[in-house]
């Protein structure tokens, strides 16, 4: 959570232009996905845990399982 955090204060910081609350709060989702999914990608352990997932037949949240798979 610490090198999340901290990799998206450098992006939010590393931006030149004037941001109010809301296009901040943006940025910061928009910083967070891509270290998710940078996560996902270089992580063979998460992707592993990924892939057996996907092989249960009942799910509570689909749009989870949807998600997680968007990153891979």
């Amino acid at each position: 959570m610490d090198e999340e955090e901290k990799h998206i204060e450098e992006m939010i910081n590393s931006r030149d232009e004037a941001m109010d609350d809301e296009l901040r709060d943006m940025y910061m989702r928009q910083a967070r996905i891509h270290f998710i999914g940078r996560l996902f990608k270089e992580r063979e352990d998460w992707r592993a845990n990924l892939l057996k997932l996907k092989e249960f037949k009942v799910l509570k949240m689909p749009r989870v399982v949807q998600s997680l798979f968007y990153f891979l």
